[in-house]
């Protein structure tokens, strides 16, 4: 009995292109199930405590907001520097991240339902990551707990990412009051606490 005779033809198969399709439709199935690996993200927190104007972190971060004034404002700092004084101040905040101090803030009575937020700071390594709206929020609490209703404050063109805070805090821009009346570089704002 004859063998049967198969005919194999070559002239359409080339073994390297057969692999190779085989290799991208399996590389492109892997590629398809694959997503990016997304980065860690770990939370930094911030602890505050409420204090008052002997507290040596305060001082300390004081400093650092007074050099970095001088530094966007030059000698016209000097028109400011006696309204920044803080002495005996009982409502004061500093926030602190792995224990060390990166935030400050404080008010003082104005009038009856009137407070002034002032010396609010945070630390440069840690800008852009909501630390300055929860120590201005925390200060807005604390002043309410004390009966007050409004809040006002000072800062100056030269500072446009403070001025850029305040109004994502609800602050509008006032007329300037008290010893900035009058000062043009001066930017004064008011929120009714609710």
């Amino acid at each position: 009995m004859a063998r049967p005779h198969f005919a194999i033809s070559h002239a359409h198969f080339d073994p390297f292109r057969h692999y190779q399709t085989g290799f991208n439709q399996g590389f492109q199935c892997i590629a398809r199930t694959m997503r990016p690996l997304k980065p860690a993200v770990t939370a930094i927190k911030m602890e505050i405590i409420r204090t008052n104007s002997s507290n040596q972190d305060f001082k300390k971060i004081c400093n650092q907001l007074d050099k970095e004034l001088n530094a966007r404002y030059g000698h016209e700092q000097a028109i400011y520097d006696e309204h920044n004084i803080i002495e005996e101040n009982k409502t004061v905040i500093v926030g602190y991240i792995n224990e060390i101090p990166m935030a400050i803030g404080c008010f003082k009575q104005l009038d009856k339902d009137i407070i002034e937020i002032k010396r609010m700071y945070v630390s440069t390594l840690q800008r852009k990551k909501g630390f300055a709206l929860k120590i201005l929020s925390e200060l807005e609490k604390w002043a309410k707990e004390l009966g007050y209703s409004t809040a006002v404050l000072e800062t100056g063109k030269k500072q446009p990412e403070a001025i850029s805070l305040y109004k994502k805090a609800n602050y509008e821009v006032t007329d300037n009051y008290g010893p900035y009346v009058g000062i043009e570089n001066s930017v004064c704002m008011k929120k009714i606490m609710l």
